[in-house]
């Protein structure tokens, strides 16, 4: 079940990091934009979809769709 949230509940690099998802960019272009280890992207995506209650990406990007993130 998605949790409830809204865009204040992330930080600006996960706004960013939500709204690369949700134009499908993998993991290792991801981590070349922010400038740092596919690690860390992939670390940063599990703190998203905890936040939202899922555990894929494709719950990440319903999430914020469903939540106004995507804006």
């Amino acid at each position: 079940m998605l949790a409830d949230v809204k865009p204040m509940d992330f930080s600006e690099v996960e706004c960013k990091i939500i709204r690369m998802i949700i134009q499908e960019m993998p993991n290792k272009e991801i981590a070349m934009e922010l400038r740092c280890s596919q690690r860390m992207v992939e670390y940063r995506i599990q703190g998203i979809a905890k936040k939202m209650g899922v555990s894929t990406k494709v719950g990440i990007v319903a999430g914020a769709f469903r939540n106004g993130i995507e804006s």
